[in-house]
């Protein structure tokens, strides 16, 4: 994606099941970026972290109103296309969580425009230490109504505890 970036927000959490990560998104810019670096699950079972959208409202939409389309690019497998139309959140959109390290971009598309759909796109990379594998991710997604959205909320599949750090930058 072409264009300078502009550095909005930076949180770092560890130890939560569920962080909302607010004030992000305004009128100022179309388009975000999103990095994250270090995700991982501080527990020993297996965990998805997933993203559900925040309206200006400050509610989380939990609303079966998100597709999802993904493409697992694992290293020990053939890859894998999943899709996951009409569900309450982006899905396995952000890590999987056991025994490594997640880092990624996610793109936000139109988040605070109230008149058009808030789209997603994502690319990651995941070291997975217990398989010493090395897996890849890129996902697209929508969330279907037409309001206006200002944060994030990130969260455990599985409600284990997790940690790592978000950045949040406009694109110009």
């Amino acid at each position: 994606m072409a264009g300078n970036l502009e550095f909005i927000k930076s949180q770092s959490f560890t130890g939560v099941i569920s962080v909302d990560v607010t004030d992000i998104f305004s009128a100022t810019y179309k388009s975000y970026m999103i990095t994250t670096k270090n995700l991982e699950q501080t527990g020993s079972n297996e965990a998805w972290i997933s993203l559900r959208l925040i309206n200006s409202s400050g509610t989380t939409i939990t609303t079966s109103t998100y597709d999802i389309a993904n493409l697992q690019l694992l290293s020990s497998l053939a890859y894998q296309e999943l899709r996951y139309p009409n569900s309450n959140r982006f899905q396995y959109s952000l890590s999987y969580s056991l025994g490594g390290q997640n880092a990624g971009q996610l793109y936000i598309h139109n988040p605070y425009d109230s008149s058009s759909y808030t789209f997603a796109q994502r690319q990651s990379g995941y070291f997975y230490s217990l398989g010493n594998r090395l897996d890849g991710y890129k996902w697209i997604g929508v969330e279907k109504t037409a309001t206006s959205i200002t944060g994030i909320n990130i969260y455990s599949e599985v409600g284990y505890n997790f940690g790592g750090e978000i950045s949040v930058y406009g694109v110009k």
